[in-house]
């Protein structure tokens, strides 16, 4: 980890979730994953754990692809919320999620 942000290394993931917990429990002072600000997302093919963490793209197709408002951006910081109360947990959100080029 460097400055204020969380160097994932897909190469060394084992899926074991550790990153989401401690993110929550960082953020939101709680124990879970449904609020983590990165997910590890299954590739069951392919046998792979796959971190995925918001880059806070300019375009932000995460929350072009929810009309009714789970997901937005904060006025300030332009930071991607969640409001969870809206959540229905279809994952569509991370659907749209554009690739990793790196």
């Amino acid at each position: 980890m460097t400055g204020r942000g969380i160097a994932v290394r897909e190469d060394l993931c084992t899926g074991c979730r550790a990153c989401q917990v401690a993110c929550v429990a960082r953020h939101e002072g709680l124990f879970g994953v449904y609020t983590a600000r990165l997910r590890v997302v299954k590739d069951e093919p392919l046998g792979l754990d796959r971190p995925q963490v918001c880059r806070l793209c300019g375009r932000a197709p995460c929350v072009a692809s929810f009309p009714n408002g789970a997901l937005s951006r904060h006025d300030t910081t332009s930071a991607v919320i969640l409001k969870v109360e809206i959540c229905n947990s279809c994952s569509d959100c991370m659907k749209a999620l554009p690739l990793r080029d790196d």
